[in-house]
């Protein structure tokens, strides 16, 4: 079983998904990060919390949407935090 960090954005004006997944029991036993429509990642925390891990993985779908503009589905800036 995992957690899903989920948004829905808009990715250059086209609906996309941001997911990241890290287990339930063992908080970094199932890291991945991934944008709907690319090729996900797993990848290993440096610590076991979920602060560290969402930054984690955070880093990770930023280095995928770097060249793109978001925004929130109501056209706002996209803030990660």
């Amino acid at each position: 079983m995992s957690i899903h960090w989920i948004r829905n954005i808009l990715a250059d004006d086209e609906p996309t998904s941001l997911d990241i997944q890290f287990g339930k029991t063992v908080i970094s036993d199932k890291c991945y990060a991934k944008v709907e429509g690319l090729r996900g990642r797993w990848f290993n925390p440096t610590a076991c919390d979920r602060e560290t891990i969402l930054r984690e993985g955070i880093e990770i779908l930023k280095e995928y949407l770097e060249d793109k503009e978001l925004k929130i589905t109501n056209g706002k800036e996209f803030k990660w935090e």
